[in-house]
């Protein structure tokens, strides 16, 4: 499989191509990637206690996928690493996550090909100061050196937040950092996956309840459309619909008293560590520190 070319068209079922040809994935970023807010169920965190309290989310899925079909076609299972941790901003994951990737790809042990997914910046942008030029030069050293090694990378773009009151101002230079993504994935010859223009992601389903992180529906999407930028079928279980839904209409105190809750609850505790310089991933270590075996059950895909 070519990464100089993400727009190839989608594998069939019954492709040899469908089968995933990595044999080991890496996972950097930040609450999205994580997985926030897709929890995991309680019978996964019965088989692995460590879970608990943590989340699934959408590169769970795919590296559960992935590692499905391979055992599938007759292949060694996919050994996975997360290393991406909420609340992370750019220069963070860069220092501790991008590092601990590089010195995996080094590893004789680490088995090849690599696929990295590299999804940063998402922290950043929702400072009142980015500069989205100086992070984007940091991106693409990143890339460089991601790609310097032989492993495929996948970029993310981000969603479009301006539907958020508190996010509007953000629509400009979240755009302008799309399109530097864009640039930099095809100058290095990089999958790209297009979350701007994901449009079942503007239906209000696909939101968890803090209302800027998916939810599970909203993780089942965004992995299947991840499947198919790196040009497998997507074959996520779940339902992607085809255009979004209108915001159900509420009464209007309601919708206050909803606002209110939301603001309580989300909006309250993320300006508190703002103000005090703290984040909500200060204690909390990677999932996956080190690459893990994945069967095809193991992350309970079909719950």
């Amino acid at each position: 499989m070519n990464p100089s070319e993400p727009s190839a068209p989608k594998a069939t079922p019954t492709d040899p191509d469908n089968v995933p040809p990595w044999a080991t994935y890496i996972a950097l970023g930040d609450s999205y990637t994580e997985g926030m807010v897709d929890a995991y169920t309680p019978e996964v965190v019965a088989k692995f206690p460590e879970l608990a309290g943590r989340y699934r989310g959408w590169a769970d899925l795919i590296a559960g996928e992935m590692s499905r079909r391979r055992l599938e076609a007759g292949l060694a299972p996919l050994e996975y690493a997360s290393l991406a941790i909420r609340g992370r901003k750019l220069p963070q994951i860069v220092t501790e996550q991008v590092s601990s990737a590089m010195r995996m790809l080094h590893d004789e042990a680490t088995k090849g090909p690599v696929l990295v997914s590299f999804m940063a910046g998402g922290n950043d942008m929702l400072r009142l100061k980015a500069d989205v030029h100086a992070m984007a030069e940091l991106v693409e050293d990143c890339v460089r050196r991601l790609r310097s090694t032989g492993a495929d990378v996948l970029m993310t773009t981000h969603l479009d937040v301006s539907n958020l009151h508190m996010f509007r101002s953000k629509k400009t230079p979240v755009a302008i950092y799309t399109a530097y993504l864009n640039t930099i994935a095809r100058r290095h010859g990089c999958f790209i996956h297009d979350l701007w223009g994901l449009t079942p992601m503007y239906d209000s389903r696909m939101w968890g309840i803090d209302r800027i992180h998916p939810s599970t529906e909203g993780h089942r999407v965004i992995a299947a459309s991840t499947l198919a930028a790196l040009g497998l079928e997507p074959g996520i279980p779940g339902e992607e619909p085809e255009r979004p839904l209108p915001a159900p209409r509420v009464a209007w105190a309601h919708q206050l008293r909803r606002d209110a809750e939301w603001a309580r609850a989300d909006v309250g505790p993320w300006i508190s560590r703002r103000l005090r310089g703290v984040s909500s991933g200060d204690t909390i270590p990677p999932k996956f520190a080190q690459p893990v075996v994945i069967g095809p059950d193991e992350l309970n895909l079909d719950d």
